[in-house]
């Protein structure tokens, strides 16, 4: 591994300041220039201009928000460090440069002159129109009486976020400008009864956090670019990012060394968060893929210094990651491992580092090679200092990650010199198969293998699960079991020798025979009628499959193929994996153990060329057949408690197969129960009778795994993901776990969708993943009339009726599967806790306030937003809700809606604006913002119908003739990524804004020219 290391930029100062005094005096005021008179009166103008930097990803702020200055607190410090003036202005106060927005202006302010002084300045301060992420007020800046305690105040997060408002604090110094080296910060203020001179100096504001940014790219290595080991299709797809030891505190000013840290000094660990920006080629490989946050600064001494005595660089580079080794212990389930890591051996305990994870595959021949890898990043490094581990304030951080397999990643820090050096902090759990591998989502699924008789022999089988993670390596006898071993998570795969239940072609799958027929279980026959003539046929699980290979390996049979039906569980945990009671759920309650874990895998794998990594924390195998199934995936907090949040639903990664028609939906009375509409639609009003006629046989094939049989729809294509349980062939409502989502359900799975990787988004970034279409819509399970509520995926969460959408679909639908968490199977009626729940009723004041805390944090706004919302489109973080927040009250639309009628008893709305007018519009009520795509969703769907007031226009005087009467068009902030307005890439034609809201239909959809008028209901983050 190779890190090419640069001297890390500093951004340039956030803002400069020119500071021009009225003076009778024309002297020069620096040190080694004549002394002033003091105690004369002197005006001073502070000028300020910010300057530009660079955007790189979603989650940087633009950079007029990071330069922005929108209050100023100015502090003037006499020789002896006490105040001598101190001011604090508002935008108000600040007369700013029209052509340059609030990076550039100035305030004046009357003090007196005086020699020795250093000026301060803080930019930001927290009023009820700012916020920039730290707590500091001018009532705390008031009670500061000398520069120490200046320099000794430690300012706060307000919340434990990498993320950032539009606001950033920001603090600085004057700097004489005759010096050349521009680093003395003391001047001498002049001052005089009349008569004006001029003094200049810069008063230079920076950020007092860091920016960083990491991009990801893959690149073969030279060696591995023809010949034999020539690679092929590297690829790499991230799952997350997070940062370690984030510091929730900083001092105020800067100094030279050390930053706030000791004594009620706290540090932070971020969630995992899918990264912001993923680039592939034609070929959809990666091309890169990247994310940036934003942090205090974070300055410590390592715990041990590394030496470069007798080491190479690329030795002393690797120290960085090296952990201490807890030796002694026993890994009977882990061949190879022999210790066990520990804290970092030289790292300091609370450097800033990030990690990374992802899946790296490529083909080396007939051979596929695919990794689940994670790897570290310390910060810092600076000059190749392997001992520096400092992120300091005001710095602009680029970190480019290059992958070259599974054991070798360079990490170049922007720079000014080249050096190439190895980078360790890379582990990964590493499968070499010639067989492929069985990618599998979270539900139920079934796949066809066959096992070369001649490899038995050398075979032994592993697993990767939340509960273990380890490789059998006992001699199979009876006494020498799994569980002896360690091993307890290994049923979730069930196989069925084909020949065993009659299918001899080997080219079919065998039907499933119910649970009842594992022979580890109740060891029962078959359940299903074609089944009945092989009465001693029996499910296996991994070790009892390889049992029966091996014993017939030594009874000589070596060679051919067997062919096998592998049966894989749903990734769902009611119970302990040593707990063999099938009646029992006592995890039912307990689906955050499961939900958003790892990938688990089970392989069968050449015993002979599989180990772990001497610590355990990476494996190397030799794969013959590797079933990797994902973890279900949700848009729920699954950071609250059992008590907050005690149940909630999950769904698939993606939608496996082709569209299909919608089905036959019309008992499918529920806009949010997706579980019962699909029950009722299957099996009919009466499902609770059990006199089900419908066969699992009729709907799946033995073919095909995403192939239908007689039902060709995705009513019916739902059973895919779900299993014929007691094997009797009838489909039964507790059978049904994964259902067709209703229309709430699907419009939800669009408000929460920065909580998945961009493979589970309705509208499939890959153009190949929605068959290359550009509309793309999905039916549900609710009806409307005698046909399905319909989702336009392409214009993000847009409603509609069958009617109008089949057409540009070809009658073709995607269609999303969801699956309950904590609700039992007994009664469809219960629902899952929502998402976000309804609101019932105003506040006292008329306003409402909506709760989205249910919602996963990568879902959310981590920062609270005071003012406008930064420009964006649907698909960047802006357009995410904060936790909590308020709607204005129903008569506060702004302006007021007015309804036209003429006298032909026509009607227009009156005083309405389109979708371009409201991105420079301030609307009342005061302190409230026009709401971006999603608020404006949830607003839609959560607030009850007298939140919409009903607008009324009449013609006719002194009696009325014509009336009419309507809810009115409601704007967002947000524009239409796929429209043709400012960034838009102009896929979808006639749409050239953002989105409206039609209160009157509850619709919402992208605005065109024919569509683009609309009023506004104000919104305002809520703490």
């Amino acid at each position: 591994m190779e890190t090419i290391v640069r001297k890390i930029r500093h951004l340039l100062p956030a803002a400069l300041l020119s500071v021009l005094l009225s003076s009778c005096t024309e002297e020069l005021l620096f040190e080694e220039h004549p002394r002033v008179q003091e105690g004369l009166p002197a005006q001073v103008t502070l000028g300020f201009r910010s300057e530009k930097n660079r955007i790189v990803t979603r989650a940087a702020q633009d950079e007029s928000y990071e330069n922005r200055v929108n209050n100023l607190y100015v502090f003037i410090f006499n020789p002896d460090g006490e105040v001598h003036y101190q001011g604090f202005y508002t935008d108000n106060d600040i007369t700013y440069d029209t052509n340059a927005g609030r990076s550039k202006g100035q305030v004046s302010f009357s003090t007196t002159s005086l020699n020795n002084v250093q000026i301060v300045c803080i930019a930001n301060l927290s009023t009820e129109s700012v916020n920039s992420n730290y707590e500091v007020t001018q009532e705390e800046m008031k009670k500061i009486t000398s520069l120490d305690e200046l320099e000794a105040y430690i300012m706060t997060l307000d919340e434990q976020t990498v993320e950032r408002s539009t606001q950033f604090m920001m603090t600085g110094f004057a700097y004489d400008d005759n010096d050349s080296d521009q680093t003395n910060t003391v001047i001498n203020i002049p001052g005089t009864e009349s008569g004006t001179a001029s003094l200049e100096c810069t008063l230079r504001p920076e950020r007092t956090d860091a920016k960083v940014e990491f991009v990801v790219k893959t690149e073969i290595p030279n060696e591995h670019r023809q010949g034999q080991e020539q690679w092929e299709s590297l690829d790499f797809r991230p799952r997350s990012w997070r940062v370690m030891k984030v510091p929730a505190q900083s001092l105020l000013l800067p100094k030279e060394t050390d930053d706030a840290d000791g004594e009620g000094c706290t540090y932070f660990d971020t969630d995992e968060m899918p990264f912001e920006i993923e680039a592939r080629d034609a070929n959809y490989l990666l091309d890169s893929c990247a994310f940036v946050f934003y942090m205090p600064e974070n300055r410590k001494t390592p715990a041990q210094t590394i030496s470069g005595d007798g080491l190479t660089d690329t030795q002393r580079y690797a120290l960085r990651e090296e952990r201490n080794h807890t030796t002694g212990g026993s890994f009977p389930d882990k061949p190879g491992q022999q210790f066990e890591n520990g804290d970092f051996t030289y790292a300091p305990a609370n450097a800033t580092y990030v990690e990374m994870s992802g899946t790296l595959s490529y083909k080396v021949g007939n051979s596929t090679v695919n990794a689940d890898v994670t790897f570290t990043v310390h910060l810092g490094y600076a000059d190749g200092n392997p001992n520096d581990y400092d992120t300091e304030r005001n710095t602009y951080y680029t970190y480019h990650v290059t992958l070259r397999g599974v054991d070798d990643i360079v990490v170049e820090v922007s720079s000014d010199q080249e050096e190439n050096e190895r980078r360790p902090g890379y582990e990964g759990n590493v499968i070499f198969s010639q067989e492929g591998l069985h990618e599998l989502d979270a539900h139920y699924d079934r796949v066809l293998i066959t096992i070369d008789r001649s490899q038995v022999g050398d075979m032994t089988w592993g697993v990767q699960t939340p509960f273990d993670k380890a490789i059998y390596a006992g001699n199979f006898c009876e006494t020498d079991t799994p569980e002896q071993n360690g091993i307890h998570d290994y049923r979730w795969v069930k196989f069925a020798i084909n020949e065993d239940y009659g299918e001899e072609t080997g080219q079919y799958y065998v039907k499933y025979p119910g649970d009842q027929n594992y022979k580890g279980g109740e060891d029962k026959q078959s359940g299903y009628e074609g089944h009945s003539s092989y009465p001693n046929a029996r499910l296996l699980d991994a070790h009892q499959l390889l049992q029966r290979l091996k014993q017939e390996y030594r009874e000589g049979k070596t060679t051919g193929t067997v062919a096998v039906t592998a049966f894989i569980d749903e990734y769902v945990y009611v119970r302990e994996p040593s707990d063999q009671n099938t009646n029992a759920t006592p995890l039912l309650s307990e689906w955050r153990r499961y939900v958003e874990a790892e990938d688990r895998l089970l392989y069968f794998i050449n015993g002979a060329n599989s180990q772990y990594s001497p610590d355990g924390a990476s494996s190397v195998v030799e794969a013959i057949q590797t079933f990797k199934q994902k973890s279900i995936r949700t848009v729920y907090n699954v950071k609250k408690s059992e008590s907050e949040l005690p149940t909630a639903w999950g769904l698939e990664s993606r939608m496996e197969g082709v569209r299909w028609a919608p089905g036959n939906v019309r008992l499918g009375t529920s806009s949010s129960n997706g579980r019962l509409n699909t029950i009722r639609c299957l099996l009919g009003e009466d499902y609770a009778s059990n006199n089900s006629t419908l066969l699992w046989t009729d709907v799946l094939k033995t073919s095909e795994p995403y192939e239908l049989n007689k039902y060709q729809d995705a009513l019916h294509a739902v059973l895919m993901r779900n299993r014929d349980l007691n094997g009797d062939n009838i489909v039964q409502p507790n059978e049904i776990r994964w259902y067709l989502a209703a229309i709430d359900q699907l419009v939800d799975l669009y408000i929460g969708e920065y909580a998945l990787d961009n493979a589970s988004h309705l509208y499939p970034t890959n153009a190949a993943d929605r068959e290359n279409q550009t509309y793309w819509h999905y039916t549900s399970s609710s009806a409307d009339g005698n046909d399905p509520w319909v989702l336009w995926a392409e214009e993000c969460a847009a409603l509609g009726n069958y009617d109008g959408s089949s057409d540009k679909v070809g009658g073709k639908y995607a269609y999303r599967c969801i699956r309950n968490l904590g609700v039992g199977l007994d009664d469809p009626e219960t629902e899952p806790t929502p998402l976000i729940p309804d609101v019932t009723a105003a506040e006292s004041d008329g306003t409402y306030v909506i709760d989205c805390t249910n919602l996963s944090e990568k879902a959310r706004r981590l920062s609270r937003e005071v003012s406008k919302l930064p420009a964006h489109n649907d698909e960047q973080p802006s357009n995410r809700p904060y936790g909590k927040f308020r709607v204005a009250a129903n008569d506060a639309d702004y302006p007021t809606p007015k309804i036209d009628v003429n006298a032909l008893n026509r009607w227009n709305w009156e005083d309405d604006h389109d979708w371009v007018w409201y991105q420079t519009a301030s609307i009342t009520p005061s302190g409230y913002r026009v709401p971006n795509l999603r608020e404006l969703l949830i607003m839609g769907t959560r607030l009850p119908k007298d939140a919409w007031r009903t607008y009324t226009g009449k013609w006719g005087w002194p009696v009325t003739i014509y009336t009419h009467s309507s809810k009115a068009m409601y704007m967002t902030y947000t524009s239409f990524s796929r429209g043709s307005y400012g960034t838009g890439n102009s896929s979808i034609s006639g749409k050239n804004g953002g989105f409206r809201f039609n209160a009157e239909d509850g619709s919402i959809g992208a605005t065109g020219s024919k569509a683009d008028g609309g009023y506004v209901r104000g919104v305002r983050d809520e703490q």
